[in-house]
């Protein structure tokens, strides 16, 4: 298996390098696999001819006429049988190498899938995070063009604050007359 998860290479976003890393290991994988099912297609076809001899072998032990051509008819069954007997366990041996590596498949196709699954999520988690960030802002400047013009109309109020304290304190005073006289 090859080492596709090392370190992250500077300038590169961590996600960003995780899904392309688990792209290339599903890739690879996918490769991998194709080529043991070649091998285990050869195998196979291999299996096939070895049964088309053993099936012309015994038919030349049937019709064969004489024991020179019996023994060596029953000789070339014998390295036949043995060949096939070989092939045959290389063939499950093969057949293991290739479930393996369909599991690699299935694994890197599931990461490359989380990961995929993860980067959607977090587009959308940065896309509303955005949108809050700009709802803020406006609300800040809403907020903020408020407190201006609150700010603008402060000097005018406290002018006016004045006038009606002069004026309170001027009609205290000529109540405070015509309730003294």
């Amino acid at each position: 298996m090859r080492d596709t998860f090392g370190p992250v290479k500077s300038g590169e976003a961590p996600a960003t390098a995780l899904l392309g890393r688990a792209r290339l290991e599903f890739s690879q994988a996918e490769a991998d696999e194709a080529a043991e099912r070649t091998r285990l297609l050869a195998l196979v076809e291999r299996d096939r001819q070895l049964r088309y001899a053993v099936e012309q072998a015994s038919m030349a032990i049937r019709i064969a006429r004489d024991a020179d051509g019996v023994r060596e008819a029953r000789a070339r069954l014998d390295a036949l049988e043995r060949e096939r007997q070989a092939l045959l366990v290389t063939r499950r041996w093969q057949d293991g190498v290739v479930d393996r590596c369909r599991e690699r498949t299935r694994a890197a196709r599931t990461l490359v899938e989380d990961l995929e699954q993860r980067a959607a999520r977090l587009r959308e988690a940065v896309r509303h995070a955005e949108h809050q960030a700009v709802t803020r802002q406006r609300t800040v400047a809403e907020v903020e063009g408020q407190i201006a013009r609150l700010m603008d109309e402060l000097p005018r109020l406290r002018g006016q604050l004045a006038e009606t304290d002069v004026r309170l304190s001027a009609l205290r005073r000529e109540l405070a007359e015509l309730e003294g006289e």
